[in-house]
C-alpha cells in the first residue's frame, strides 16, 4: 500500500454559524479540525490510503481533539509530537457571500511553528545533482547546510529525479549530503499517481 506522509499544521478551525458577515459579527462557530496538511491526510485516509502526520500540538484539549479525529480518520498520529510550550493553533473563520473568508489566526506562536530540527527523524533533502556516494549540490544558499547539522536524530534523504544523477557532484567541504538518495526517472514520475511513492533506488553511504 502507498504511503503518504504530510507536514505541517494542524489547528482547529471555527467556522462561522452565520454567513455573509464580518468576522467582527459572526455569534456562534463550530469546531472543526483543520489545517492543509492535516486535511490532506484524512482525506487520503478516508480514500483508503496510508497516511500519517508530522506536526505539533500542544498539551491542550484543542491538541486531544486533533489527535482523536485524525485518529479516527484513519491517520497514523504517532509521529505528531506534544508540547507545554504553546498552545494549539486556533482561526476563525468568516464566510461572505461571494465565497471569500476572512481569518483571524491565534498563533503567536502556537505549537506547531516550536518543532525543533532535534524532533525530527527524517527530512527530506533537495538537491539540484547527486552522485553514488550521496554527495549532493545544494540549492546555491546554504541553508540544509545550515540546518541539517541540528537535526541530530534525523536521517537525511534526498530527493531528486533520475536526470539529477552526475558521475561525481561538485560538492564543497561546507556542503552536507544525504545519507540516502532516492530518485525516479521523469517520465515515471510524471505518468505516476499522486500517491505513489517517490523513490525507486536508493543508496547508502
Amino acid at each position: 500500500m502507498k504511503k503518504l506522509l504530510a507536514i505541517g499544521e494542524a489547528l482547529i478551525d471555527f467556522i462561522p454559524a452565520q454567513r455573509d458577515c464580518l468576522l467582527k459579527e459572526v455569534e456562534q462557530f463550530t469546531r472543526v479540525c483543520g489545517g492543509a496538511p492535516a486535511n490532506v491526510a484524512a482525506a487520503a485516509a478516508k480514500l483508503g490510503g496510508d497516511s500519517s502526520l508530522i506536526s505539533q500540538l500542544g498539551r491542550d484539549a484543542f491538541g486531544d481533539y486533533i489527535v482523536d479525529t485524525l485518529a479516527d480518520a484513519g491517520v497514523d498520529t504517532s509521529k505528531i509530537c506534544r508540547t507545554d510550550r504553546a498552545n494549539t493553533a486556533l482561526a476563525f473563520v468568516s464566510l461572505k457571500a461571494d465565497g471569500n473568508r476572512d481569518f483571524s489566526f491565534y498563533r503567536k506562536p502556537s505549537a506547531d511553528m516550536l518543532l525543533e530540527p532535534e524532533q525530527l527523524d527524517l527530512v527530506l533533502v533537495p538537491c539540484t545533482a547527486f552522485d553514488a556516494a550521496c554527495r549532493r549540490v545544494g540549492m546555491g544558499k546554504g541553508y540544509y547546510d545550515r540546518y541539517l547539522p541540528r537535526c541530530r536524530n534525523a536521517v537525511a534523504l534526498g530527493v531528486a529525479f533520475e536526470a539529477q544523477r552526475v558521475p561525481e557532484a561538485a560538492a564543497e567541504e561546507q556542503d552536507w549530503g544525504s545519507s540516502f538518495l532516492g530518485s525516479r526517472s521523469i517520465r515515471e514520475r510524471t505518468a505516476s499517481a499522486a500517491l505513489m511513492p517517490l523513490f525507486t533506488t536508493a543508496f547508502t553511504v
